[in-house]
This record gives C-alpha cells, structure tokens and sequence, in this order.
C-alpha cells in the first residue's frame, strides 16, 4: 500500500520544464561552483577552434536571435508551439489568436503551421530562438545582429535544445541538436554545431597570447585555499547573487572586474534592493566584512576572471575571422553572439563578448532604442 504522504507528494509534484535556463558565461565559472571547469571548458573551446575534437564535449555557435519558442510533437501525436517559459502550450492557431498577444500571432503562428509540415517524432520537441519570419531583404535582424538571409525558408530558427517531453515534463538532452531532424523545405535551420568544422590556422600572435592569458588563468585557480574559498560562494546565496550582479553590469560597461569597482558597487546595490533598513544595514557591514577579510582571494579572482575574458575574446576574434564556416553567416563586420561549451558532465558554459563592443552593451542599447519608440 502506498502512503498517504507519497500520494501527496506526486499530486503536487511540479511539471519539469527545463526548455528554459540560464548558461553560466565562461569567466563567471569560476565563482559558481567549480573555478576548475571554467579552466577546462576554455581549453576546450581553445582546442576546438584549432581543429581538435574531444570525445565527450560539444562546441557550437551561439546564434542571436529573437523569440524564444519550443515547437515540436507530444506523446499523442500533437504539433503544438509555445514561448519559452512552457506556461500556455498552444495546438491551433485559434489558439494562439485568443491569448491576445499579438506578438505571439506573429511568430507563434506561422511556426506552428510549418511544424505541422514536419516529420517530428512523438514526445519530441525543439527550443530555438526565431531568426525571421519573411525574407523581406538581403539581410534579417533578429536582436542586435544583422545576418545575411539565406536562400531557403521563409522562416528561420535556430535550434538551442532537444527535449523530450512526457506529460508535462519538458526534459532537456545533452549537446547541440541535429538541424536535420526538422527538415521542412520553408523552415532555415542553420547547423550551429562546430563539430567537423574547418578553421583557418589561428594567427601566431593571437595563438601564443590566449595561451598566455590560460595559463594565466590556470595559475591564480590552482591554490587549494583559493579554490575552496571561490567554490563555497554560491552558498552565501545573497552575496553571491550580488557578485553576479556586479559581473552583469561590468560585462554591459567596462567588461573587467576590480576591487575597487566591486567596492563602490556595493553599496549601491544594497541600497536599490527592497528590504527594510535593519536588513539593508546588516548587509552593508556582513557584504564589507567578507570582502575585507579576504581581499587577495577576490583580489585572485578578479584578475584570472578578466585573464579568462581576454583568452575568451581571442577566440572570438578566431570566430570573426571565421564566419565562412557556419551556415548563418553574419553581415559585413557583425558577429555572433558567441559560442556555446557542453562539457562531458553536461555543464554549458557560453562565450559572449564583455565590455563597451560586447553583446549586453548592444542589447542594452537596442532594448533603450526600442522603448524610445514606444
């Protein structure tokens, strides 16, 4: 006989959707649980765009797109669509028209009518950013970058995850998806998958000063006491959320990290946070104490994380040089988002430009130009 409180338990069991989540950038690794997998994942991506595969990993571009939509079939047989987040899964386009969102008619529309043209496998489904859904010119722009529109597909998506989804369980699998299990002769659905690609031989220069900046990288992490220190943050949960605040709004200004930058950060954050006075003032001397008494542990971090962000964008800087090797090729002197680690433990981890020419500065922009216009 099963328990009551087992009974109770399943009843209330929360569906899992993992469609949605967030991929640790590179350099911040290294204060999220393990300094030594934001080592590993760097030579990895290193090895990659010098032509070696590892067994076990997988290396993909990191496409910036807009809408992110999950479409696919459950176990009955049934195309569906949705945003993201999984929380309204729609069947039809009626369905879709009565949420009331426009944006949603737009995009969630016409690419349910294709999926229904597509040979999917029940109880699969795919996450992807929207690309276009027109080819209205020579060039589309999904987000900030401006990509040259491709021959085929009035629409295109680019593919992030694989789920399988039971119920409503959306689980998610490892690696970059396979483009070509979504074949449909209207859809573009560029192979972001670096594996097999060629690149051209990395220049000497940029070769030897990303091995510089690595080892750099290797040799601030590799003090037992540094790396128990960095590896218990994420239990302070909330310094750790503030340290990760600290690293967003460097990566959309000045993309380096310094102690005294943190320093003058933190009390402007506390301040903004809305908690009682007692609980701010608790924060203020509990945050300054923790820095204070172990300056040359951040002192440490801070400086293998802006050595990490320069091998990063060296690679970047390969990638650039490189665009002729993906199948969604950026425009003129436009860039990907980045790049995309999936270790051999399932840990993502994503390469994206820091700093004033980085990606949060520009979609920071595009997101003010954007409300500017109503």
């Amino acid at each position: 006989m099963r328990k009551l409180s087992s009974f109770l338990l399943e009843s209330v069991k929360k569906p899992r959707r993992e469609a949605t989540g967030h991929i640790v950038h590179v350099s911040d690794r290294l204060f999220h649980g393990d300094a030594d997998d934001s080592v590993n994942s760097l030579r990895s991506m290193f090895s990659r765009m010098n032509n070696e595969e590892q067994e076990g990993h997988d290396h993909s571009v990191k496409a910036d797109g807009g809408m992110s939509v999950v479409f696919g079939m459950d176990a009955d047989g049934r195309h569906f669509v949705a945003y993201k987040g999984l929380k309204e899964v729609f069947y039809t386009h009626s369905d879709i028209v009565k949420s009331g969102k426009d944006h949603y008619v737009r995009t969630l529309g016409p690419l349910l009518k294709r999926a229904k043209g597509m040979d999917l496998e029940p109880g699969t489904a795919y996450q992807a950013d929207m690309l276009h859904t027109n080819r209205g010119s020579d060039t589309f722009t999904a987000n900030t970058t401006r990509y040259k529109t491709p021959e085929q597909g009035s629409i295109g998506v680019a593919l992030h995850k694989k789920l399988r989804v039971s119920g409503d369980d959306f689980v998610s699998e490892k690696g970059t998806p396979d483009s070509s299990e979504i074949q449909h002769d209207d859809v573009f659905t560029p192979n972001l998958s670096l594996k097999g690609k060629k690149f051209k031989k990395m220049k000497k220069s940029r070769h030897e000063a990303i091995s510089r900046d690595m080892g750099l990288v290797d040799e601030l992490t590799s003090n037992d006491d540094f790396k128990k220190f960095v590896n218990g943050l994420p239990e302070n949960k909330k310094f750790h959320t503030m340290l990760q605040a600290y690293s967003n709004k460097e990566a959309r200004e000045s993309g380096q990290l310094s102690m005294d930058g943190f320093r003058k950060f933190i009390p402007n954050y506390i301040d903004k946070r809305k908690v009682g006075i007692k609980t701010k003032h608790k924060e203020h001397i509990d945050h300054h104490n923790l820095v204070n008494d172990n300056e040359d542990h951040f002192d440490t971090l801070f400086g293998a994380h802006n050595a990490s962000t320069s091998a990063m964008h060296g690679m970047l800087d390969h990638l650039r040089d490189n665009h002729h090797v993906t199948e969604l090729e950026p425009h003129d002197d436009h860039e990907h988002e980045g790049l995309v680690h999936t270790d051999e433990k399932g840990n993502m981890h994503k390469f994206v430009r820091r700093g004033p020419e980085g990606f949060a500065a520009k979609n920071a922009a595009r997101t003010a130009e954007l409300r500017s216009q109503g």
